[in-house]
């Protein structure tokens, strides 16, 4: 038995907490301990459910930035996006680093598999344990630098801002690591370094696909995790005609815009609106329109789905697309956006700006639901996948999708079925990196 510590420190939503969670399962089965320290453990109860009780399952909050920053450009590289997780000062980042270092020695992982996590990993170093990054290709910058600027609907930004981001956060990262008696970084990429790169998702959905190198440095892409069990049975509006399927959050700047628009139909939709209070949610209600305030099981939900709305979260979206089911996608933020550019450009959804939510949703769900162009490039899309999902290699079926066989070797899954093909994988490749 291996102890293992699976951190998750940058991101909102459900998309880290369901991943890790399943990732946890599959080595809690294989008969290690795992520690989960999280960002948000708000979530920890919805998502873990009955986990909480395992003997081998510890939960620890993560250390965190909070701070609020005013005047602050929107990020144009990942260093920027540092920036806003405390890599300004290096006298209030040496606070979670050492809060981080403390868990480290606490928990004693033979193995930190990082969500998101750099000040994990920036405590890691110097530490008798390996490390597997783990997440979706925005959260695992490019092996090398420098960094790109990943604002790519925008005058990109100047040489020179990208350079000083970079040295600034190698400059407090380098302070940082001093102060936890560490040599600095050869190079700020070097923050990423890791014994094994697992890009969750596709090649071609990969946000920043166009910037990494083809070396065997950049990781590999092992395809989608399937849907976690769980969550409020779908409970579509009465009726007949398409079913569109929302995951929406009530501080979203499009919600009640998009919300409006789905309250006209003539779809019939089913939204979780995540921040709402269970009573608000039923005043929502319409008989087009069922509001729910708890996450939606997407296993059962979406092979009733025609349509899916969403903020472009790389989690539910490629659930949807691997469903085989068209998306609308509402991006608030950088890393939404690439991700919705990547997923338009393969022609399998739509993209609306907040502004443009109001007036156009409605005809976006309509062409999604009426054009065959973006069901059959979904199918497309899905198709070419399987090659991928579970192997980080692109030689193998995935064993996960309906009519193909369980992948050779997989555990049983906690409800008796056989267990995820792509998380089987990692799991293996983590017990491979433990005897090593």
């Amino acid at each position: 038995m291996a102890r293992l510590l699976l951190a998750w420190e940058l991101g909102g939503g459900l998309g880290h907490a369901q991943a890790l969670t399943a990732l946890a399962d599959a080595l809690l089965r294989r008969g290690h301990a795992v520690d989960l320290a999280w960002k948000d453990l708000s979530v920890a109860g919805a998502v873990l459910g009955e986990r909480l009780r395992h003997p081998r399952l510890r939960l620890w909050p993560a250390p965190v930035w909070t701070a609020t920053l005013a005047n602050m450009p929107e990020p144009a590289n990942h260093a920027e996006l540092l920036f806003r997780a405390g890599y300004l000062d290096a006298g209030r980042l040496a606070g979670l680093a050492r809060g981080w270092r403390t868990l480290l020695e606490a928990t004693g992982p033979a193995l930190l598999v990082a969500d998101h996590a750099p000040t994990a990993l920036l405590a890691a170093r110097g530490q008798p344990l390996r490390r597997l990054l783990f997440g979706n290709g925005f959260c695992i910058p490019p092996a090398e630098g420098p960094w790109p600027a990943f604002r790519e609907w925008e005058t990109p930004a100047p040489a020179q801002r990208l350079a000083a981001a970079e040295t600034r956060v190698q400059r407090v990262c380098d302070a940082v690591l001093a102060g936890l008696g560490e040599p600095p970084l050869p190079s700020l990429a070097a923050l990423y370094a890791a014994d094994e790169r697992v890009l969750l998702g596709w090649p071609e959905l990969d946000p920043l696909r166009p910037w990494r190198g083809r070396g065997p440095q950049e990781g590999r892409h092992w395809g989608l995790p399937a849907s976690p069990p769980g969550g409020a049975a779908p409970g579509w509006p009465d009726g007949e005609g398409p079913r569109v399927l929302g995951y929406l959050r009530a501080t979203h700047p499009a919600a009640a815009p998009a919300l409006g628009a789905l309250q006209a139909g003539p779809a019939r939709s089913l939204v979780y609106l995540d921040g709402v209070t269970p009573e608000d949610a039923q005043r929502l209600d319409t008989p087009w329109l069922r509001v729910s305030a708890e996450p939606i099981d997407l296993a059962a939900a979406l092979p009733q789905a025609q349509a899916f709305v969403g903020m472009a979260g790389a989690g539910t979206t490629l659930a949807a697309l691997s469903a085989g089911v068209p998306v609308v996608l509402l991006p608030m933020q950088a890393e939404q956006l690439l991700f919705a550019r990547r997923v338009v450009a393969a022609g399998a959804g739509v993209l609306l700006w907040p502004q443009e939510v109001a007036a156009g949703l409605g005809r976006a769900v309509a062409a999604v639901l009426g054009s065959p162009g973006f069901a059959d490039a979904v199918r497309a899309l899905a198709a070419c996948q399987r090659a991928v999902a579970g192997t980080g290699t692109g030689t193998e079926l995935h064993a996960g999708r309906p009519g193909a066989p369980a992948a050779a070797g997989a555990a049983p899954a906690a409800d008796g079925g056989p267990e995820d093909p792509v998380i089987a994988a990692i799991a293996r490749r983590c017990e491979a990196l433990l005897e090593n």
